[in-house]
């Protein structure tokens, strides 16, 4: 019986002792692990894990905050730069304008004849090369009288009236026809004729009349309204066939339509008014 009783017990000790050697095992490995440079090297390992997550971190929103930033101060300096463009080019089309009427101006005073300053409304499409222009019948404007431009550059001539508008035609215009010299020569040279183009034909040009490229062609004094010495462009190309009558030149206008605001009348039918 005490046998029996003795491994009774002995039965009843042994998960006890388990719990108790389990227990006394976990101690150990919470002692070892505080207490040997183990810890130690896994503190560290958690910090470097801890550093390079961080430092991730603030990468990841330094990088895309910087990029926000970046692209919001692109959008400024973009929308800054347009602003510049803009008024830049407001500017430079001012000061065009502003040389334009200091030339037109300057021309005026040195002629003898009335001027009447006028500016250009709208123009044609290609086809027709016209100019509406703000000064009419009211003005002293007549049909025939030359607009000019610049330093008396020769566009083209009043083609209608209305009281407070007119219809300018310009040189490109197939219908016209002008007397015209080359700059240094007295007499007449040719006929300057429209050719709906970039370039002007002078035609009926005498075969014996020298030609050079460069030339410069002005008005001569057979035209009825049209005084001499308006220059109107270059001679760009010289056609001369030995069995023709005449010789001929395509001219280059000094200005095109578009580059011009305002235009000066030359009132040939008055003279101008000195005061004294």
């Amino acid at each position: 019986m005490s046998i029996i009783k003795r491994k009774s017990g002995s039965a009843i000790l042994h998960p006890f002792k388990t719990a108790a050697i389990i227990f006394v095992a976990i101690l150990v490995f919470i002692g070892i692990a505080k207490w040997t440079p183990a810890s130690t090297i896994l503190h560290n390992t958690q910090a470097q894990f801890y550093k390079i997550s961080s430092g991730l971190n603030t990468y990841i929103v330094q990088t895309f905050s910087s990029s926000e930033s970046l692209k919001s101060q692109l959008e400024t300096y973009k929308n800054l730069s347009s602003e510049y463009l803009v008024e830049s080019s407001y500017l430079d089309e001012l000061e065009k304008r502003v040389y334009d009427l200091e030339k037109l101006i300057g021309y005026s005073q040195s002629v003898d004849y009335k001027t009447i300053a006028a500016r250009i409304l709208s123009r044609s499409p290609s086809q027709s090369y016209t100019l509406l222009i703000d000064q009419g019948s009211h003005d002293g404007i007549k049909t025939g009288l030359p607009a000019v431009v610049g330093d008396g550059h020769l566009i083209g001539v009043v083609d209608s009236v209305s009281e407070y508008t007119s219809t300018i035609r310009l040189l490109e215009d197939n219908s016209t026809r002008i007397p015209v010299s080359i700059l240094g020569q007295s007499d007449t040279s040719g006929l300057l004729v429209g050719e709906s183009g970039f370039l002007l034909s002078m035609e009926y040009i005498p075969q014996d009349r020298e030609l050079n490229i460069g030339d410069a062609i002005i008005t001569s004094n057979l035209h009825e309204r049209i005084p001499d010495g308006l220059v109107i462009g270059t001679i760009y190309e010289i056609i001369k066939e030995e069995t023709a009558s005449f010789q001929q030149a395509m001219i280059e206008p000094i200005y095109q339509s578009t580059s011009y605001s305002n235009v000066l009348i030359i009132d040939t039918t008055s003279v101008r008014i000195y005061e004294e």
